[in-house]
């Protein structure tokens, strides 16, 4: 068995903000910072429990998913749309993921599983062989698959996304990017799709995190 501890289902008392519990309407756990402590015993406990019969471990499945269109786009839940608030959650759960390989490493590692992230991506290609859709691509490619691989295999964001984002992206403590550089036993990536990239002027373009400019 391959088991991931988290797709998209959050416990409806992690909601911090929660204004209407017995609808379970849900203002988005992933959110609020504590929710990395939350996580960290969770995955303590399913390790314990599940342990001795799982070799493969995803941590999150497709992260980038649930920030952009939960919290983004407002299309998947918790229905949010915003830009800053995505940023914050993709920062929560890089740091939920490393908490937990951590915990699995220390504790767990005896048992001979091997854990990961399952990263989703589609593929960027230049819409011509000019300079500025060539840098458009690579940008775009930062965004969809280097948001969360850069901090995973090189302990920071981007320095494309840090340019254009400001201070929009959260920033790692040098603990969290020591615990974050190397979290992965190996590379798992969804890829659905691919598409064109050209080069768009200021006012027009927009990343796919939903800056302008």
């Amino acid at each position: 068995p391959h088991v991931a501890l988290f797709h998209w289902d959050t416990p409806i008392w992690l909601c911090a903000n929660a204004t209407n519990l017995s609808e379970g309407v849900c203002e988005g756990a992933w959110a609020h910072e504590s929710v990395v402590d939350e996580f960290a015993k969770y995955a303590d406990a399913v390790f314990a429990r599940l342990g001795d019969g799982v070799k493969y471990w995803t941590t999150i499945s497709e992260p980038k998913t649930v920030c952009e269109l939960g919290y983004g786009a407002g299309m998947h839940a918790p229905g949010k749309r915003g830009v800053q608030e995505q940023l914050t959650v993709g920062h929560n759960m890089l740091k939920a993921h490393a908490r937990a390989v951590a915990i699995y490493r220390k504790k767990y590692s005896h048992l001979g599983g091997k854990i990961s992230i399952n990263l989703n991506s589609a593929w960027a290609e230049p819409a011509s062989t000019s300079s500025e859709d060539v840098l458009a691509a690579k940008n775009a490619m930062d965004e969809e698959l280097g948001w969360f691989a850069d901090p995973i295999f090189n302990g920071d964001y981007p320095s494309s996304m840090r340019a254009r984002l400001g201070y929009f992206l959260p920033q790692f403590t040098e603990q969290e990017r020591a615990e974050l550089k190397g979290s992965v036993d190996y590379f798992a990536l969804n890829h659905y799709t691919s598409y064109y990239v050209r080069h768009a002027p200021e006012g027009v373009a927009s990343s796919l995190s939903g800056i302008s400019g």
